[in-house]
C-alpha cells in the first residue's frame, strides 16, 4: 500500500507499507538436508514501512528516502561446519533493518548522463540467538553499512559506452560478529551498438559487458558461521567479457 502526493510539479513526496512472507527453500532437500532438519525453519514475516521524496524535471532526477523493515523469523543461509559441501536455512530470531538510500541522475548534455546511489543500511538482531545466551544487539550477517556506485553513460549515433564503478562495505561474516569480510570496489564496462535502426527495429543491438573490468579480487558471496563459526566464502568473478546479440521479430 503507497501514496505519492505531488506538489510545486516537480516534487514528490511518498510514503508506502507492506507486509510479506517467505517460506524456507525446498531446494535445501536436494543438498543433503534432512526433511527433519527444514522442519525447524519457520516461515519468515516482514513488516516494512517507507518514506521518501522526488524531484523529476527533463534532465534531472533525484530521489531520498528512508525505511524500516522488521523482520520475524529471519532467514539466513548457513554453511554445515561439518560438511562444506552443504548448505542450509536456519531462523535467527527478530531482526530490524533501517536505513536510507540517495539516488540521482543527470542528463549532462543530450549524449552524457551521470547516475549516482548511496544506501546506508543498520540491523539489529532483538533476540538471543536459538539456544545461546547472547546475540541480541549484534548486527545481520552479510548486510554492508555502506554501498555507493556511480555509473557514466555517452552516446555517439547508434554507439552507448557505460562506466559504472561500486565501493561495498565490510560485513560480517557469523553471527557473533567476529569475523569481518572486507568491502571492496568493482568497475564495470559496457559498449552497445543498436544495429536496428536500418531495419526498423530499435530492440536489436550488440553489446560487450566486461564485469570487474580492473581484476579485483574480493569475497561476492557468504555462507555464514553459525554463531561464532567461521564463515564460508565465495570468490568474485575474475575479469569476464560477455557478448550479446539481442533482436525482435
Amino acid at each position: 500500500m503507497g501514496v505519492t502526493y505531488r506538489f510545486l510539479g516537480n516534487h514528490q513526496v511518498f510514503a508506502s507499507y507492506a507486509e510479506g512472507l517467505s517460506a524456507p527453500r525446498t531446494d535445501d532437500l536436494y543438498g543433503g538436508i534432512l526433511v527433519s532438519q527444514l522442519s525447524t525453519v519457520v516461515p519468515e514475516t516482514t513488516v516494512s514501512y517507507d518514506i521518501g521524496y522526488r524531484y523529476q524535471a527533463s534532465n534531472v532526477i533525484i530521489t531520498a528516502g528512508l525505511w524500516l523493515t522488521e523482520f520475524e523469523n529471519r532467514i539466513i543461509r548457513s554453511q554445515d561446519p561439518d560438511d562444506p559441501t552443504v548448505s542450509y536455512a536456519r531462523n535467527v530470531g527478530a531482526v530490524d533493518l533501517w536505513g536510507a538510500d540517495f539516488q540521482a541522475g543527470v542528463n549532462i548534455t543530450p549524449d552524457f548522463s551521470l547516475f549516482g546511489s548511496i544506501g546506508y543500511v543498520q540491523s539489529e538482531l532483538q533476540d538471543n540467538l536459538p539456544g545461546q545466551t547472547q546475540g541480541r544487539g549484534n548486527a545481520l550477517v552479510d548486510t554492508p553499512e555502506w554501498a555507493v556506485g556511480l555509473r557514466g553513460e555517452y552516446t555517439i549515433g547508434p554507439v552507448t559506452a557505460g562506466l559504472q564503478a561500486k565501493w561495498t562495505d565490510d560485513r560480517f561474516s557469523n553471527d557473533f560478529n567476529t569475523e569481518v569480510a572486507p568491502g571492496f570496489t568493482t568497475v564495470n564496462a559496457d559498449l552497445r551498438w543498436d544495429i536496428g535502426e536500418g531495419w526498423n527495429n530499435k530492440n536489436t543491438y550488440i553489446q560487450l559487458n566486461v564485469i570487474n573490468l580492473l581484476d579485483e579480487e574480493y569475497i561476492s558471496t557468504i555462507s555464514s558461521g553459525t554463531n561464532g563459526g567461521t564463515g564460508f566464502f565465495g570468490v568474485g568473478a575474475p575479469r569476464t567479457f560477455m557478448l550479446t546479440l539481442r533482436t525482435e521479430f
